[in-house]
């Protein structure tokens, strides 16, 4: 069982380099099995909700978490589909921080 939702959100110190795809691709697994864009700069994941007061209670429970984090998604809300994407936009890639959230919000769901 992965400890990453334990794991608490860090700043990023000066000069850290984005996570390599290798290390990503086993973050994302061990998140709760989340997929990394081709260019590996964001991590996602779609919920299907089963109507959209369901989806739209689904955005709101994640942004709680994020407001909590003081980390935020990006949130996409289209019917009863919720797409969460994630990244490190000072660092143009993926941080460990990007899959901490991801396991927190996999663990809420």
């Amino acid at each position: 069982m992965s400890s990453l939702h334990i794991d608490a959100i860090q700043p990023l110190a000066p000069g850290i380099q984005p996570i390599d795809r290798k290390t990503a691709i086993m973050l994302a697994i061990e998140a709760g099995g989340w997929t990394i864009s081709p260019d590996t700069s964001t991590v996602s994941k779609e919920y299907k909700a089963e109507n959209f007061a369901a989806a739209l209670n689904l955005v709101n429970l994640i942004g709680s978490l994020a407001l909590a984090q003081k980390y935020y998604p990006e949130i996409q809300l289209n019917g009863t589909t919720v797409k969460i994407s994630i990244t490190s936009p000072e660092i143009k890639g993926l941080s460990r921080n990007d899959f901490i959230l991801a396991a927190k919000i996999t663990r809420l769901i």
